[in-house]
């Protein structure tokens, strides 16, 4: 979302115009030679091609309400939306719905998400079609900068006839089974960690901030900017699209060589493996504690369990935290734990319907209904997953899988003993070391399927892509 604000203002400033704070009302200010600000206007019939209709040109508050469309919130600065009048509100819901997460943005990139994997285009048109504008109470008072102290009060929301509660549930539903089978599959995921680490070794990889011919004069200073600094400039920014990761394979500065070597890598799909999934279930004090863990902390705890391995070539292989990633995922329906529906409005009487179009101070008052919709109320809304890849070869790898097991093996006795005695004071008991014998065949025979160290046969199951 930052990004998109950022390319509005650089794209805005490539035209030579500019948002101006003071004068929202007006046309762009011109700060450059390039587009002229009353060009930037809405397509409006009319009959004389050559007149202009004033109220067609966008003004520079017509460009803070898109940035706030885009952020579901105010632009920092300010305590309330600028973009729109408070009984226009309801707009804000179309593009970035604030309140359920129920908007026009998201069923676009379903739709382009369910044609690109599957073939099909799927989209419930009847949550388009029969929306409607009414009152409702606000369902995240906390979280709203209306409503004062979280104390709820009425906004104008997007809301719907109570039958499309199934077709809401359906549309949720869709969002974390994506999310699950596409957006966080291991194969895209990996994908994105490679890439992120080229990124992270091509420091010395520089982004020019202008070019000669932009400006018409030979003798303009050409800077460059490295990747990590492109946002500051508009020039640079703009041009660091994917065409960047060829862009470093074509150079030949030993600066460059470990970026250039993992692009070729990363060309030829060969990925990081996911080596380990372990699901975090928050009801467990000890799996609770590992999730407020950062990456890092989780990184370091797994090297604390001693291991060596042996290459083919009986070389000793020994775990760095440079061979492994540690990825936290969370997936849910789109309301974290809660059941997102719980979130929209409904008109509780049909005959309510017959106010839609009058005055909006007369708009019906739409309510929650519970969900419980085909069974939801048994369906965790929201999944927690830590996932490690391995950067590094086969020997790596095994390794890896090896002191996972013992690390999940360790951690699942733990919460056994935590679970069992945490809660009893009356009966306590003291833990008994374990002999060495005893401590090492613990950790013996404890074998996961699909014949590896903390290997699931399912981590095999083929990218969508």
């Amino acid at each position: 979302e930052n990004s998109s604000l950022m390319m509005i203002d650089a794209l805005l400033e490539y035209m030579g115009l500019a948002m101006n704070m003071n004068k929202l009302d007006e046309p762009l200010e011109q700060i450059g030679d390039g587009i002229e600000a009353e060009s930037i206007r809405v397509y409006k019939r009319s009959e004389n091609a050559h007149e202009i209709d004033p109220e067609s040109i966008l003004t520079s508050r017509d460009f803070v309400f898109i940035k706030e469309m885009i952020i579901g919130k105010p632009l920092a600065g300010f305590s309330d939306f600028i973009g729109r009048p408070q009984n226009k509100e309801f707009l804000y819901d179309i593009v970035s719905n604030r309140h359920s997460g129920l908007d026009v943005d998201k069923m676009d990139y379903f739709a382009r998400d369910s044609n690109r994997t599957t073939g099909k285009v799927d989209i419930d048109i009847r949550l388009l079609d029969e929306a409607f504008v009414a009152w409702g109470e606000c369902p995240k008072p906390k979280e709203c900068h209306k409503c004062s102290e979280g104390c709820p009060r009425s906004h104008l929301m997007i809301c719907y006839p109570p039958k499309l509660r199934r077709d809401a549930m359906e549309f949720f539903k869709k969002r974390f089974k994506f999310h699950s089978e596409v957006y966080q599959h291991k194969t895209a995921v990996a994908g994105k960690l490679m890439v992120i680490d080229i990124l992270a070794k091509a420091g010395a990889f520089r982004i020019p901030t202008l070019m000669e011919s932009e400006q018409g004069v030979k003798s303009v200073e050409v800077k460059e900017l490295p990747i990590s600094r492109a946002m500051e400039n508009p020039t640079s920014y703009l041009r660091l699209k994917d065409s960047v990761l060829d862009q470093i394979m074509a150079t030949t500065s030993p600066e460059l060589r470990e970026a250039r070597l993992l692009i070729e890598r990363y060309q030829k799909r060969d990925l990081y493996t996911l080596a380990f999934k372990k699901q975090i279930k928050l009801s467990h004090r000890s799996e609770a504690r590992l999730w407020e863990m950062s990456e890092t902390e989780i990184a370091n705890e797994i090297l604390r369990i001693e291991g060596k391995h042996a290459d083919k070539s009986g070389g000793v292989v020994q775990l760095n935290i440079e061979d492994f990633v540690v990825d936290k995922i969370k997936m849910h329906h789109g309301g974290g734990q809660a059941n997102p529906v719980d979130f929209m409005r409904f008109l509780a009487k049909e005959e309510d319907e017959e106010e839609l179009l009058g005055p909006i101070e007369k708009l019906p008052h739409a309510v929650a209904m519970t969900s419980g919709l085909d069974g939801s109320k048994s369906v965790d809304m929201q999944e927690l997953w830590l996932r490690f890849y391995c950067r590094g070869d086969d020997a790596k790898l095994d390794l890896l899988r090896h002191i996972l097991q013992l690390w999940d093996f360790e951690s699942q006795s733990e919460a056994m003993f935590t679970e069992e005695y945490s809660d009893s004071d009356d009966d306590r008991r003291e833990s008994v070391p374990l002999t060495q014998e005893e401590e090492e065949s613990s950790f013996r025979g404890t074998p996961q399927k699909g014949g590896g160290y903390g290997f699931d046969s399912d981590d095999r199951e083929p990218s969508p892509f």
